[in-house]
């Protein structure tokens, strides 16, 4: 099959066939090739949302007609999400890519809070507080300036 992205070229397409077309919206002139989303179905007619999340692939442009929306799924993705291959459902999607950035500062959060905490029973930093949702870590002062390794022996 013929696409927009890589003509021709079989290994465009995701294992298991999880891919999509996309319209004028999100194609970015072409820039939208490759990219990654996350699916999971919102809504439909006799609910026929399965529940949990697809990751799919851009491989082609959906021309504005018969394009039925902003992102056309391919048979495999879509019925990951749905139970009845004619329904028409609502999805909510996010680019792959922000996925991972949000998952890597989650876990980025996660250590630097560990060390502090750490760091805290032994006395050199006082931890006052951490605001998930912007990760930021708030410090009230440095109790010592100085760190040997030797004091974190047993």
């Amino acid at each position: 099959m013929a696409t927009k992205c890589n003509g021709n070229r079989q290994d465009q397409f995701p294992p298991g066939n999880l891919f999509v077309a996309v319209s004028e919206g999100l194609w970015d002139n072409g820039a939208a090739c490759g990219r990654r989303f996350r699916l999971r179905c919102l809504s439909g007619h006799n609910r026929p949302c399965k529940g949990g999340t697809v990751d799919v692939r851009v491989v082609d442009f959906c021309p504005k007609r018969p394009c039925p929306s902003n992102i056309l799924m391919s048979n495999d993705a879509f019925a990951a999400l749905s139970h009845s291959q004619k329904a028409k459902i609502n999805v909510e999607f996010i680019q792959y890519t922000i996925i991972l950035l949000l998952l890597l500062l989650r876990i980025s959060v996660i250590i630097v809070t560990s060390i502090f905490h750490a760091m805290s029973k032994l006395g050199f930093i006082i931890f006052t507080g951490f605001d998930m949702n912007h990760g930021i870590i708030l410090l009230s002062s440095l109790a010592r300036l100085s760190w040997q390794i030797g004091m974190f022996k047993n």
